[in-house]
């Protein structure tokens, strides 16, 4: 297959991203010729003009921080995952010329937290390697609330999500809008793009685990940090059954601004203080979504069980002291690395229309990392 098509990841700082090794990998395994994948520095500011001046080569854009929120913005479209979230990581070009907006984050989140053993209760939707068409829910211009309309259908990275699902964000619903059930997001079908594949995920000892059913609601979570990354959380605690998150914070605030999506998603949410974080033996699921050694004190605690899965979004350096100690103690370590390439499969699916060879772009992407 031969064209010429551009994509590329924007942030900033962009310079470390692995993106453009996952996704080219990807092109030659595929066969795709004529394919680029770049990595651009971009700000906040910068992002509309940016978007703007894209010609019809560009067929998508993988998004980071600080650009997720006002990313969703520039889309005529977007996904229940992005507009549930009200954020959004990947922007992909329409015929027309509009964007569409997907969070692929949450699709990979649930992906990798299901490889290390997670399950929840009946309402938890199988990993599949099927898609349709993707659904859009239209973005209202110049708002920051975002609500979905009922679905049927599905998106490369989710499928059917019957009922209406919606997002505040910390200020309000536009115009007091009210939300139905967010149900169907939780029973929708995770698509990565390909084969599942959580390589990488560590298990001390080499011991294995089995599936865990999640209890009543699903497994418990507790989420350290509140920031954008935390929203993807919340989506996949949805996708688990609603299990319940507790965010643990060191700014109550930061926490309040997560609610609106909880209560969105039908996910029990509850905040609680940094300093409660030291013993976590409680949980199912421990996901870390902080700043390098923001949660390295943390390694001197209680240990968990070792049924409990330590999810860190950090990848370098690998392992942080958080990881090595929960894997000292038994439990199941997912890292960043995971992440990166599980939501790069629905992106890969996203842009070229072909699903993602998911083993060739791990390959790729440990020899990276080497």
């Amino acid at each position: 297959m031969t064209s010429a098509y551009r994509a590329a990841v924007l942030g900033k700082p962009i310079a470390h991203s692995l993106s453009p090794v996952l996704h080219h990998a990807g092109y030659t395994a595929a066969g795709l010729t004529g394919w680029t994948y770049t990595a651009i520095e971009c700000a906040e500011s910068e992002l509309p003009g940016l978007v703007a001046t894209l010609g019809p080569e560009w067929r998508g854009l993988s998004v980071t921080m600080p650009l997720k929120e006002v990313a969703l913005t520039l889309a005529s479209e977007a996904s229940p995952a992005a507009t549930a979230l009200g954020v959004a990581n990947t922007l992909v070009r329409r015929p027309d010329g509009t964007w569409f907006a997907d969070n692929t984050d949450v699709t990979g989140m649930v992906t990798v937290l299901r490889a290390a053993g997670i399950t929840a209760s009946p309402t938890d939707g199988p990993v599949s390697a099927g898609s349709s068409a993707p659904m859009a829910v239209p973005v209202p211009a110049g708002s920051s609330a975002f609500v979905a309309a009922a679905h049927r259908g599905s998106s490369p990275d989710e499928a059917a999500h019957a009922s209406a699902t919606a997002h505040a964000s910390a200020t309000a619903h536009a115009g007091g809008a009210t939300h139905a059930s967010a149900t169907a997001y939780a029973s929708g079908t995770a698509h990565a793009g390909g084969t599942a594949h959580a390589g990488g995920t560590a298990h001390a000892g080499g011991a294995t685990h089995a599936d865990r059913e999640g209890r009543a609601g699903g497994p418990a979570i507790a989420l350290l940090g509140g920031g954008g990354t935390a929203r993807a959380a919340i989506g996949a605690a949805a996708r688990l059954g609603h299990a319940p998150v507790t965010v643990f914070v060191r700014r109550p605030e930061a926490g309040a601004e997560l609610a609106p999506v909880a209560d969105a998603l039908g996910v029990p949410f509850r905040v609680a203080p940094w300093s409660e974080a030291a013993d976590l033996t409680g949980f199912d699921v421990v996901v870390s979504t902080v700043p390098k050694g923001a949660a390295d004190h943390l390694a001197t605690g209680p240990h968990w069980p070792a049924t409990t899965v330590f999810f860190d979004v950090v990848y370098h350096p690998w392992p942080t002291p958080l990881a090595a100690w929960a894997a000292r103690g038994g439990s199941p370590v997912v890292s960043g690395l995971d992440l990166l390439h599980a939501q790069a499969l629905g992106q890969f699916l996203h842009f070229t229309g072909v699903p993602a060879p998911a083993d060739a772009m791990r390959e790729a992407l440990d020899k990276a990392v080497v």
